[in-house]
């Protein structure tokens, strides 16, 4: 999963491509086929909101990788608690950010 991190993405397109498959990616290592189906619904859903978030404040971009970092280590660790902080987290980040775009609008 490190090597979606690899490169900076050069524009808004690659920077949301490389975004959504860290999370197909996340969803793979799971193994399990139905929570990558459903993981895969909720991404299509979610996704435009997403990148709206993205394209509203350049500064979202950061914490996106920031919030995935947390996620990373904690897979890198094994160590659940960890993981479930680093999702929550990143939850909430998403939202504030989301609810600070729709203020700006």
């Amino acid at each position: 999963m490190r090597q979606l991190y690899s490169q900076t993405p050069q524009n808004q397109d690659e920077f949301v491509k490389s975004d959504y498959n860290f999370h197909i990616e996340l969803a793979k290592i799971t193994k399990n086929n139905l929570l990558q189906g459903l993981y895969s619904i909720i991404l299509c859903l979610s996704f435009p909101f997403i990148r709206q978030t993205y394209e509203s404040n350049p500064c979202n971009h950061s914490h996106a990788l920031e919030d995935h970092e947390e996620i990373l280590k904690a897979i890198e660790n094994k160590d659940l608690l960890l993981g479930k902080i680093a999702i929550d987290n990143t939850l909430n980040h998403w939202m504030q950010r989301s609810e600070l775009n729709n203020i700006k609008d």
